[in-house]
């Protein structure tokens, strides 16, 4: 993404300014005997300090901070990593049972190797399936949703193709989670080419730039930043039991391990918006359009509270034979 124009311009005024004041300082001071170009010249200084004061007043940031929780369970006997229950529309279910698919299918090994950081690569791929599947489009302010026995589906306007949009690809994605060795880099082909969307494309702000990263993803545009990050020192680690269950030792596998291990992980978002853009006419779309990215994505990884299940009651992302 290129340089911030407006940034540019008010270094460049500002510098400009300073050095105006100081060269008309300079001719003034030589013809200090004319009492006009002294009164003219106190006139310019106490304008151009005003101003400078009002530009600091008006052009403030703002931030956004929150929280999120993540929980993900590994089945090590029937290889899968995956959330135990889910209280979030079927999009998330859907979004876990494609990734485990992938990975089964493509890399099964990553279950035997270091699968703290199997984790953190399926939080981070987590994260863009939800704003696949979820925030599709920045200026859709609200989607129509029809729900029934076969589940539910979503539609949204039409825009004009690529109207007030920065298009985000399948290819696009492979690109960025290849270049950080992300397990799941091509599992966002299919994330993509499932969404009945009117393109095969995201549409994101224009200027924006999605970089992702080991440990969570940047989304920056003129207007603002959009920081996801994983917290390491949160990253808890239990095993040993079934989710959900009495804290009982097992199931094991055959080799004396533990068959399950499930990893709860903090999530830091920060939405930090430009100083310089603060009075822009489309500040308050940029504002909107965060709060629903943001919002959304703590619902999307929300947890249903721990309690006592019988075993019968487990969502089976696994074998697909259960809804959530």
């Amino acid at each position: 993404m290129t340089m911030d124009t407006i940034k540019v311009a008010v270094l460049i005024g500002i510098a400009a300014a300073l050095v105006a004041i100081i060269s008309l300082g300079f001719v003034v001071l030589a013809n200090a005997g004319s009492r006009n170009l002294v009164l003219a010249a106190g006139a310019l200084a106490g304008a151009a300090v005003f101003f400078a004061v009002q530009l600091s007043f008006e052009l403030q940031p703002s931030t956004r901070v929150d929280y999120v929780s993540s929980e993900y369970t590994i089945d090590r006997a029937q290889p899968s990593i995956y959330q135990w229950k889910y209280t979030h529309t079927d999009s998330r279910w859907t979004a876990d049972i494609a990734a485990n698919q992938w990975l089964s299918e493509n890399k099964p090994a990553a279950f035997e190797g270091n699968r703290e950081r199997l984790t953190l690569d399926r939080i981070v791929f987590c994260i863009l399936q939800y704003i696949v599947f979820e925030q599709p489009d920045w200026r859709v302010t609200r989607y129509n949703v029809l729900k029934g026995s076969f589940g539910q589906s979503s539609s949204r306007p039409i825009f004009p193709e690529r109207s007030e949009c920065t298009p985000l690809t399948a290819d696009a994605l492979n690109q960025r989670l290849e270049a950080v060795s992300n397990s799941f880099a091509h599992a966002s082909d299919a994330s993509l080419h499932s969404l009945s969307l009117s393109s095969s494309y995201v549409c994101l702000p224009p200027d924006t730039d999605l970089t992702v990263m080991k440990d969570g993803l940047i989304i920056k545009n003129p207007f603002c930043t959009v920081t996801i990050r994983v917290d390491p020192t949160t990253i808890t680690s239990f095993g040993n039991f079934e989710p959900y269950m009495f804290p009982t030792n097992g199931p094991f596998l055959p080799n004396g391990e533990p068959e399950y291990e499930t990893r709860v992980t903090g999530i830091n978002v920060t939405v930090n918006y430009s100083r310089f853009r603060a009075q822009h006419l489309k500040m308050e779309k940029y504002h909107k359009w965060a709060d629903r990215l943001v919002d959304g994505l703590s619902e999307w990884f929300e947890v249903p509270p721990r309690g006592i299940t019988q075993r019968s009651d487990r969502t089976d992302a696994v074998n697909h034979s259960a809804h959530p």
